[in-house]
């Protein structure tokens, strides 16, 4: 993993409002995605990832309002349709609500904790790349 990361508002430093990075998977495919949060005025902010592999690519940004496009032989699918990328406005209600039921049901959340760590480990290797200005294995972090 590749990454470069910037704090563009001086009055907020240490907070990082831009990332691009880019990955490589094990099976060969590569991914990429940029986030951007400080946009000015009247502007949305930017979210975009893309993964191409040997069978196709996926696409997904909220600059253009398309939330998902996926590329294939037989051609381009758009499976999903949202105002912005990230249209969790409500998401971290909605966390704490599936925390609460599963303790209250006594039963597995539905997205397992394993996750939530892999997601973890992908944004520290990616702000480690940039801090360090050099591509990070996923194993490194172990």
């Amino acid at each position: 993993m590749q990454a470069e990361v910037n704090v563009t508002i001086a009055e907020n430093p240490g907070v990082i409002d831009f990332i691009s990075l880019t990955v490589r998977f094990k099976g060969g495919a590569i991914g990429s995605a940029e986030v951007l949060n400080n946009t000015p005025p009247g502007y949305p902010a930017f979210h975009q990832l893309d993964i191409y592999g040997t069978s196709g690519a996926i696409r997904a940004r909220d600059h253009d309002l398309t939330g998902l496009a996926r590329f294939t032989d037989a051609g381009t699918e758009y499976p999903a349709q949202y105002e912005m990328l990230l249209h969790n406005l409500p998401a971290y209600a909605r966390e704490l609500a599936e925390l609460v039921d599963a303790i209250r049901q006594d039963r597995p959340l539905v997205m397992p904790p394993s996750e939530a760590r892999a997601a973890l480990a992908i944004t520290l290797a990616a702000v480690r790349s940039a801090h360090e200005g050099h591509a990070i294995q996923m194993g490194e972090l172990v």
